[in-house]
């Protein structure tokens, strides 16, 4: 009888082991940010790259309209939107990052993204992220006189509306490593 009893305590810790090891591991919580600068194709392929990062939407924001879509998108910035593991990226390199993946110094302003469709913008959710991303936005140079610097706002986080599925992961679907003219 105690060898039978042993031998079933012995199964049943191995299947509670088992258990243990197939068991879905609880993750951080997830954090979003959303940045717009240009083509969200090419700001949502650079983060996708990025470690840390778990998705990324993109879609439209900053603007009034309800409902925008590529061809009537009237008042909204192309935006990504970041969602990150805050245990692996921080939001302050998130933002970083941001400004390093664009060439704020246009001379002559020959670019295809120059006006409002191409103002660079993170948005903030907080009180938190909004000093972050000022303290990152005091660092950055100051342009020279023959220079055009599009200047990157901090703003409060606005709607967000997901762009068509065809737009999501653009690039990846297309074979493309960059949506730049005359790159």
């Amino acid at each position: 009888m105690r060898r039978k009893l042993a031998i079933v305590a012995i199964g049943a810790f191995a299947v509670t082991v088992g258990l243990a090891e197939h068991s879905p591991v609880p993750s951080a919580p997830r954090k979003t940010v959303t940045f717009a600068g240009g083509c969200f194709w090419g700001l949502e392929a650079a983060f996708r790259q990025m470690n840390g990062v778990t998705d990324t939407v993109v879609g439209y924001t900053g603007g009034a309209s309800k409902d925008p879509s590529y061809e009537q998108r009237v008042d909204h910035l192309e935006a990504c939107r970041v969602t990150y593991d805050p245990t692996r990226v921080t939001y302050q390199r998130l933002v970083e990052y941001f400004v390093e993946i664009h060439d704020r110094k246009i001379v002559d302003r020959k670019s295809p993204y120059l006006g409002s469709p191409a103002r660079l913008v993170v948005f903030f959710q907080n009180s938190d992220e909004e000093k972050i991303a000022d303290g990152v936005k005091a660092q950055l140079p100051q342009p020279d006189a023959m220079q055009h610097s599009p200047l990157i706002e901090v703003l409060s986080e606005s709607p967000f509306y997901r762009a068509e599925e065809y737009h999501q992961r653009y690039l990846e679907k297309h074979g493309l490593a960059s949506c730049r003219v005359g790159s």
